[in-house]
């Protein structure tokens, strides 16, 4: 009869005991992309791959290479997980912004041409451009730009009471970039110690302390707004030439050209001119 009494209570006790390690409250997987920040250790918000999770560490995949990062759970003051890009945000925001450009458009330029319009035809080809196809291409444009969305996950509590110290694993061959008190050093990763880290330059081979280091970055993805900030430049300069040869008949036209050329250099150019970024990481303690 005990054996009766006592086996639903087990059954129920063992979730329960699942629910209260802190651990359980990450409800992502691994490699799952998150947000950490964590102001003891960096200014800015750590980016990177879920790698390992434990008692005292939140591991973070940091770079292209594999490198990872490992923040002590106590310095952690949140965690948002990665939702992708909200899609149907840019295109609404675009299609709005590019809806006010076509009317504004529409309210200076057809007052020039509604005297001689006398079948329409004006009225509706400046429709079509004003209240369709530049919405279109503002919705088109704020798809390819669409912000990204996070969402909050809870902070696990750290299950150790001493404290746990920053620590960088470095891939071999990994791209670093290290800012010494001396000067600035650009390279491959060899091998590093608790102590040192030694970087294959275009020169030589360098061992640097970790006491000497003051900044650490390490080769990230392409970096997008400076690839559309420089396609925007390029082709609004395109449009200030053009305008040199072939100046536009009315203040609307000229906005709506320069309004497109900028659209549509932003674009290219944060998929075609786009460099190759820098991300920052805390730097780790050196000790024995």
């Amino acid at each position: 009869m005990i054996r009766f009494v006592l086996l639903p209570l087990l059954l129920i006790a063992v979730p329960l005991g699942a629910q209260a390690d802190p651990r359980a409250d990450l409800m992502y997987p691994l490699q799952q992309r998150v947000r950490v920040a964590a102001p003891t250790f960096a200014r800015a918000a750590i980016d990177g791959r879920v790698a390992t999770v434990d008692s005292t560490h939140l591991a973070l995949v940091v770079a292209p290479a594999g490198s990872t990062l490992a923040i002590p759970l106590a310095g952690i003051t949140s965690i948002e997980a990665y939702g992708g890009r909200d899609r149907r945000r840019g295109v609404k925001r675009g299609a709005l912004v590019g809806l006010a450009l076509g009317t504004y458009f529409f309210i200076d330029t057809y007052p020039e041409i509604r005297e001689g319009d006398y079948w329409g035809f004006g009225f509706l080809v400046m429709s079509a451009i004003s209240f369709g196809i530049t919405p279109a291409i503002g919705a088109a444009a704020g798809y390819a730009m669409a912000p990204h969305s996070w969402s909050p996950l809870t902070v696990p509590v750290p299950q150790a009471s001493a404290s746990a110290p920053l620590n960088i694993r470095f891939t071999p061959d990994e791209v670093v970039r290290l800012h010494t008190r001396d000067a600035r050093l650009s390279g491959r990763v060899r091998s590093q110690t608790r102590t040192l880290v030694t970087v294959t330059t275009s020169d030589a081979t360098v061992p640097v302390p970790w006491s000497d280091v003051s900044r650490v970055q390490v080769r990230g993805g392409k970096d997008r707004v400076k690839g559309a900030t420089a396609g925007a430049l390029l082709f609004i300069g395109l449009g200030i030439l053009g305008e040199q040869t072939a100046p536009t008949t009315s203040t609307g036209e000229r906005i709506g050209a320069f309004t497109g050329a900028t659209i549509v250099g932003a674009y290219l150019g944060s998929r075609f001119l786009a460099p190759r970024g820098w991300s920052d990481l805390p730097v780790p303690p050196s000790g024995p």
